[in-house]
């Protein structure tokens, strides 16, 4: 084993304190917000918005995985005829981050189904995020890899200690990058390292609650679906008990199920979700 790689999950940012953020998505969504979102995840369907309708049904499926999102077998071709497309695109310009995006988001979304994949796009994959890693674009290199996890989850990306440190730079303290970044760089790590080890602090969780509601209209915010699924889906990750990619492909969470008072102290059984 390679002196320099380092167990990821041993790294934590420890600035602010920690404090366990709850989300429970019964509670933080209205059937409004469902609706509202169904409406958009129609508009979006079809092959000229497939990225799109991928990202916010992935979303939609991470927040509730029993919600039916009144997806049919077209929807799945249609996916899979623009994964084609992306593939064919990925090998003539030697760029896969769209492939990336829409085949990670077509897994979340279809499991056990499979997807366009060979070795010429194995080897491409590979290629995009080395040339990420070598020009130090560690931002785009955390969205493509923890698409190509899910994937792919054998890949080893081939970190050292010095990686993460520079990954890690990303956060950048209480007071670095907006709260958007810091949400989906923590999304992206987290997914990358099968765990949730990043403190956040009140300040920041309400930061986070409060983007939210901005995107569903509120406080002179502008209704935006897609991202509020986007976000809410990440917070739903972020107090995920545990995160697991299964050998298939995918993503699995499970949650802590909150006992229904205060006083009742018997053992919560977790809730496991596949999607």
């Amino acid at each position: 084993m390679n002196p320099e790689r380092l167990n990821i999950k041993d790294l934590t940012i420890k600035e602010p304190e920690k404090l366990e953020p709850v989300f429970d998505v019964q509670e933080e969504l209205t059937d409004r917000d469902w609706k509202l979102m169904m409406h958009e995840l129609k508009n979006v369907r079809g092959k000229h918005f497939a990225s799109l309708f991928a990202q916010l049904a992935a979303d939609m499926k991470i927040l509730d995985p029993d919600k039916d999102l009144r997806l049919e077998e077209e929807d799945f071709g249609m996916l899979y005829r623009n994964l084609e497309k992306s593939a064919e695109d990925g090998k003539e310009h030697n760029f896969w981050s769209p492939y990336l995006r829409l085949a990670g988001n077509t897994k979340l979304l279809y499991p056990n189904r499979g997807i366009p994949m060979d070795n010429k796009i194995i080897e491409g994959v590979k290629n995009t995020l080395d040339g990420f890693k070598e020009a130090g674009n560690w931002k785009e290199f955390i969205h493509a890899a923890s698409a190509a996890k899910v994937l792919m989850p054998s890949l080893d990306l081939n970190l050292v200690k010095e990686d993460w440190e520079q990954i890690l730079k990303l956060f950048g303290g209480p007071d670095g990058p907006h709260w958007q970044n810091k949400i989906e760089a923590a999304r992206e790590v987290s997914i990358i390292m099968q765990a949730v080890n990043f403190n956040v602090d009140d300040n920041l969780w309400k930061k986070f609650q409060g983007g939210l509601e901005s995107f569903r209209g509120g406080a002179g915010g502008e209704r935006q679906w897609e991202s509020f699924a986007y976000y809410a889906s990440s917070m739903k990750i972020l107090t995920a008990k545990d995160i697991n990619i299964p050998p298939e492909g995918g993503l699995q969470l499970t949650m802590e199920e909150k006992p229904k008072n205060e006083e009742e102290k018997v053992e919560s059984f977790p809730e496991k979700r596949n999607f």
